[in-house]
């Protein structure tokens, strides 16, 4: 039982702290949807509009999913010491699961590109 435990809360940390890091590759997209946009309407850029990266259902899952496999992965490396077959299976799947959030962002930065540029063309001064 106190494995279960161990494992557990190192993968709760492992999705709290990857919190971080998705909120950093979000403002980053934005950054880039932002900047691909400026480029179109340079002399035009409405004042107090900035892009915005919505992350799909399916993104936020992928990487509650990733991160959790992660932090299993690191908790059964750390208690198991010896025993790695259980880890590597662990980390298969979570390389799995990162192919497919990739495919999931690169997939969702052109629907929110569009969307965003929907916005600043609605708030474009005549």
């Amino acid at each position: 039982m106190q494995i279960v435990w161990d494992v557990g809360l190192v993968a709760l940390f492992s999705i709290a702290t990857s919190f971080l890091l998705l909120v950093k590759l979000h403002r980053q997209l934005s950054l880039l949807i932002g900047g691909r946009i400026y480029q179109e309407l340079s002399q035009n850029w409405p004042v107090g509009v900035h892009a915005k990266y919505r992350a799909s259902p399916k993104e936020w899952v992928l990487h509650i999913a990733l991160f959790g496999l992660v932090g299993i992965a690191v908790g059964l490396l750390v208690y198991l010491e010896q025993q790695y077959l259980v880890a590597l299976v662990v980390g298969v799947f979570a390389a799995l699961i990162f192919l497919l959030l990739i495919k999931e962002i690169t997939r969702n930065f052109p629907e929110e590109e569009k969307r965003n540029r929907a916005i600043f063309e609605s708030q474009k001064p005549s």
